[in-house]
């Protein structure tokens, strides 16, 4: 029998050994190990560039208002004849101002022309012929201060404890994206992905209005199309008026507003959804939007830009005041039956008298 010895030749020099180590540790470690350590510096570094990202978007929001205060300081007549009465103000100056003075009346003329001519006669067009005397022919509608009120330029917010879940119009993943708040910020192009998405099935979309308003119309743009509309955009959706703290309780503004590509000569990014004139009577401040159905997108339902018209308005009058005052009317009105079926007599001698002297008071005050 030959037995044969094998021996095992150990390294001799460190390169050897440190070559024998590295072999030894590539050779025996997870490669799952290897791709989570890759998907977590891919995370990291990820979050950092979309905390930049959001900076700088604060940033520019920041800066946006500025401007737009200095705009509006600066757009007073005060302001014009003080700037075209002194000599001090050097050439620059007064060049920026008769710029300030040409962006502001090309925002007006756009408003007027977008807001205003389109939606009195989108109003007029939806009223029934018996009706159109409602509305006089040299009405100075016009002359009203229509303006967007869910603008985050004006002063609007999203109310995030009574909207839906937000994710990431990119990726569709849960990391916020912090670009939600661009559904508000009024802009002429909209670019791709700057939305507020959510993956639930019928999401709601709470706003804080900028100013107490009596609603006009409603509308949404969507980022630029043509042909077919995007498969996460909405479809039909309703605008509610919350009239709580926690929008449990709420009257319907407008409902089954579709958000469609036919019906149009050219596509229309954004499509407007009138109010009815019975319920644009009430000041509103906060307003849901519903998104019932999109195109057909299942993971998530995306807003580029909503905007609700109206007109400046005071602010309601306490609910619970008016409850009070309607519990109190009955009461009397009680009263005063029980004292009429009991005590037809002082019935006769007291109220008949205090009836009579209202009554003659009513008279007056109508003749005034």
């Amino acid at each position: 029998m030959i037995v044969r010895h094998m021996s095992i030749e150990e390294p001799t020099t460190k390169s050897e050994m440190w070559y024998d180590w590295l072999e030894y540790r590539i050779r025996r470690f997870m490669v799952i190990e290897c791709v989570f350590f890759v998907m977590f510096v891919f995370l990291i570094s990820k979050s950092f560039s979309i905390s930049d990202e959001i900076q700088r978007t604060h940033e520019m929001m920041y800066q946006m208002q500025l401007k737009i205060d200095s705009i509006e300081n600066g757009l007073s007549p005060r302001h014009y004849m003080k700037a075209e009465n002194t000599e001090s103000i050097s050439e620059d100056r007064q060049q920026e101002i008769s710029r300030l003075r040409e962006m502001n009346e090309k925002l007006e003329n756009e408003m007027k022309a977008a807001s205003i001519a389109s939606i009195m006669s989108h109003r007029q067009s939806a009223l029934p012929s018996n009706n159109l005397n409602s509305i006089p022919p040299n009405s100075t509608s016009c002359s009203r201060e229509i303006f967007n009120a869910a603008s985050m330029v004006a002063g609007a917010s999203i109310v995030d404890k009574l909207s839906s879940h937000t994710v990431s119009a990119q990726t569709g993943g849960y990391i916020r994206s912090g670009e939600e708040s661009y559904v508000l910020l009024d802009r002429k192009e909209l670019p791709l992905y700057k939305a507020w998405c959510s993956d639930q099935s019928k999401p709601r979309l709470t706003i804080n209005l900028a100013k107490y308003i009596k609603p006009i119309s409603v509308s949404y743009q969507h980022t630029k199309w043509n042909g077919l509309i995007p498969d996460d955009a909405p479809r039909i959706y309703d605008v509610v008026n919350c009239l709580d703290n926690d929008c449990k309780k709420w009257d319907a503004l407008v409902s089954n507003c579709e958000y469609k590509s036919s019906g149009y000569s050219i596509p229309k990014q954004e499509q407007t959804c009138l109010i009815p004139a019975n319920r644009s009577r009430t000041s509103i401040k906060n307003v849901q939007f519903r998104f019932r159905e999109n195109y057909g997108n299942k993971n998530r339902t995306c807003a580029y830009l909503v905007r609700v018209y109206g007109e400046r308005a005071e602010p309601p009058e306490d609910r619970k005041a008016i409850e009070r005052k309607e519990e109190d009317r009955e009461s009397t009105c009680s009263w005063i039956s029980w004292q009429y079926n009991n005590f037809r007599f002082l019935y006769n001698a007291f109220y008949m008298r205090t009836i009579a002297v209202l009554n003659a008071q009513n008279v007056v005050w109508n003749a005034q």
